[in-house]
């Protein structure tokens, strides 16, 4: 546990670090920084976009789907013939803040639909009482003397999808829409738009989006198909790029099949690339053009000890893979991405796997993640995140 620790924290000190840099530091070429002067960079820039967070704007969304969940006990959640209902699905990502249980409302033969309509929480009994509407999903309740409601809306094509060989099969709404509103004021709206949906071909295109008071978004786009899949992920605040993630892998078509396990879908891999944008001022790039061949070579490794194992593994990694951590607007990386063997074990037994390292352009040093974004150095990033973090915590009753 205390390795998983460890390694989390190096990841999402990473992840704000590198999210980090604001306008204006475009001064000095990152391939000529040494590392401590990439870490006083990146200190600031992770300072700048801990900056643009602001809990207090989401005070009164997090106030709501607290009074929801609590209210929610009364009676609300409804069972068919052991399966779980729309209001429980609705429920539970509300109170989850999962939006994927969402969309699994419509393409799961788990969740069944029940007869939409408007319940509305009557204090004075502590009950939900429901009035019939054909076109729409209403809780209705009372927020510190506001009226407030979380709303499902569904519209457009509804498209038949095979689930489990079920000759029945469920229909997925082409439009779902998911409404968080306070008084007069909208505080959330989920939005999920599924234009193609095939189970038996393998194919998907579904875009979510996530609006919050505070002009705070996130969207994710998802394309799949035999002979691909791409995705992008991008958050926003004030019409501010925080982050976008861009991923494609292409696929072998005659290697893809509903069957298929793991290890299948590795083989069937042919490249992979991706991309990531940080507050339009740092980029990481990676690209592995021959995946199948490098995941059969690794598979081919026949070594002694577990050292060695992962040494030659990370070795082959790194003939195949080539990543690198740009400031935008540089045309040479200030870090390319290795991997290497490492040891998380301790003075009694070795455990071994494989790390990523950057490795500096200015000096040629290597680092390992952990090592590079650590506690010590970045002192006053993990102060200011666990600050924010604290701020949301203690709305939370």
């Amino acid at each position: 546990m205390k390795f998983l620790v460890k390694r989390s924290f190096a990841v999402v000190l990473a992840v704000i670090l590198l999210s980090a840099c604001g306008e204006g530091d475009k001064k000095d070429l990152g391939s000529t920084l040494t590392p401590e002067e990439n870490k006083v960079k990146l200190e600031q820039c992770a300072m700048n976009v801990l900056g643009k967070i602001n809990p207090q704007v989401h005070q009164e969304l997090i106030t709501t789907i607290e009074a929801f969940a609590y209210k929610a006990d009364y009676g609300l959640s409804l069972d068919l013939k052991g399966k779980m209902s729309v209001v429980d699905v609705v429920r539970k990502t509300v109170t989850t803040c999962n939006p994927v249980l969402l969309s699994e409302m419509a393409t799961n033969s788990n969740y069944m639909t029940i007869p939409s309509g408007v319940y509305v929480f009557n204090e004075s009994k502590e009950a939900w009482e429901m009035t019939p509407s054909a076109d729409i999903l209403q809780f209705v309740f009372d927020v510190n003397g506001n009226k407030s409601s979380i709303s499902v809306k569904w519209s457009g094509e509804e498209l038949p999808v095979q689930v489990d060989g079920s000759s029945e099969g469920v229909l997925v709404p082409e439009h779902v829409e998911l409404l968080i509103d306070k008084g007069t004021s909208n505080l959330a709206t989920l939005t999920i738009n599924t234009t193609t949906v095939d189970i038996e071909t393998l194919t998907l295109d579904c875009d979510v989006s996530l609006k919050t008071s505070g002009d705070y978004s996130w969207l994710v786009d998802v394309a799949v198909s035999p002979a691909g899949i791409s995705t992008a992920a991008t958050m926003n605040i004030a019409s501010s790029n925080i982050v976008g993630t861009y991923l494609n892998l292409q696929l072998n078509a005659n290697d893809v099949n509903l069957g298929m396990d793991d290890e299948d879908f590795a083989n069937a891999i042919l490249s992979a690339s991706t991309t990531t944008i940080i507050n339009s001022e740092v980029m990481l790039t990676g690209n592995i053009s021959k995946v199948k061949e490098m995941v059969s070579k690794i598979h081919q490794i026949n070594a002694a000890t577990e050292k060695e194992h992962y040494t030659e593994e990370a070795s082959i990694i790194n003939q195949y893979m080539d990543a690198g951590l740009f400031y935008v607007g540089d045309k040479e990386p200030f870090a390319s991405i290795e991997t290497q063997a490492y040891n998380y074990g301790n003075t009694h037994v070795e455990y071994y796997d494989v790390e990523p390292v950057l490795v500096f352009a200015s000096d040629e040093s290597r680092y390992s993640f952990d090592e590079f974004f650590n506690e010590y150095d970045f002192a006053n990033v993990v102060r200011n995140f666990q600050i924010l973090l604290g701020q949301y915590v203690s709305m939370v009753r």
